[in-house]
């Protein structure tokens, strides 16, 4: 994550503009036609009279190939309309090159019937719920662009390992076999959840079942999200992650239950997305340092 509130905007206007040109984008008025006519029967998409560089009226198999044939990779978006009527727009998100999550967003402050865009915008996910957006352009400054510096920090990330699940498992177990008396664990994408990382990990109990374990990361526009906890950087989550495996180590050498721990609150930020909706949106980033535990057993 980078850049203050103050830079966001212009950047925003910049990426936007960046995004509509390579993606050879008109406006919603110039797709109309050959949108029209490209839709098929299955598709119950209703054409939309939306004025933006980032709108198309395709559905949701055309969006995709468009993005596949004139993208650029990840962070690419294309927001088009909604099978659920003309108050909804959906927004179809490049998490990777050729891998998209599908955004629905709500419409409100329109008529009935209205084909234009509504004057408040809602993305329908839980921990957004009450958090209004203006116009297309605030969805894209305040929600995909936070994303996807998300995205492109985790991946650059030394805990990060691009490949398949087998890949990364088998990378693990050479990790362990040149290093038994630590904890191998990588952070990798998460197939089947465009939008999430996964943290996996391998257990040092020879008698486990099922050694590889994980846990999902969730990449949020205020951070990445890990068992409730949220984090500003990978960082904080890898030492938190320690903090709560070592402690669960102890624990089952003692016989004793595992205490889930929270992340540290001696030191607190409000996120980006919280300074617009501090009365709808309370979430807090914790970036406090962790205090040094010794601990067996002791990680990479």
């Amino acid at each position: 994550p980078g850049g203050g509130e103050r830079e966001r905007p212009r950047r925003s206007e910049a990426a936007v503009g960046s995004l509509a040109a390579r993606l050879q984008l008109t406006t919603g008025l110039q797709t109309m036609g050959s949108a029209a006519q490209s839709q098929t029967k299955q598709s119950q998409q209703a054409v939309r009279l939306v004025h933006h560089p980032l709108f198309a009226n395709l559905d949701y198999k055309a969006t995709e190939e468009r993005l596949r044939q004139e993208g650029k990779g990840a962070g690419e978006v294309l927001i088009r309309p909604s099978s659920k009527g003309p108050d909804h727009l959906t927004i179809t998100w490049a998490f990777q090159d050729r891998w998209f999550k599908h955004i629905s967003v709500q419409e409100k402050g329109k008529r009935p019937g209205d084909i234009g865009l509504g004057s408040q915008l809602y993305i329908l996910e839980d921990d957004l719920a009450g958090d209004m957006f203006s116009d297309l352009d605030e969805i894209f400054s305040r929600y995909i662009e936070p994303m996807n510096d998300y995205v492109s920090t985790m991946v650059k990330h030394r805990c990060f390992l691009a490949g398949s699940v087998e890949e990364v498992e088998a990378a693990m177990r050479q990790q362990l076999a040149e290093r038994p008396n630590r904890i191998p664990y990588f952070i990798r994408f998460e197939p089947t959840l465009p939008g999430y990382f996964t943290l996996t990990w391998l257990s040092l109990n020879v008698n486990s079942q099922n050694p590889v374990k994980k846990d999902l990361i969730a990449v949020r526009p205020y951070g990445y999200k890990l068992r409730g906890e949220t984090f500003a950087r990978p960082s904080e989550l890898i030492e938190w992650f320690k903090r709560i495996t070592e402690a669960a180590a102890r624990a089952a050498a003692q016989n004793q239950p595992v205490v889930q721990q929270a992340a540290p609150l001696t030191s607190m930020r409000k996120t980006r997305f919280s300074s617009n909706s501090a009365a709808n949106y309370t979430n807090t980033v914790y970036t406090a340092p962790l205090p040094a535990q010794p601990a067996p057993p002791p990680h990479r």
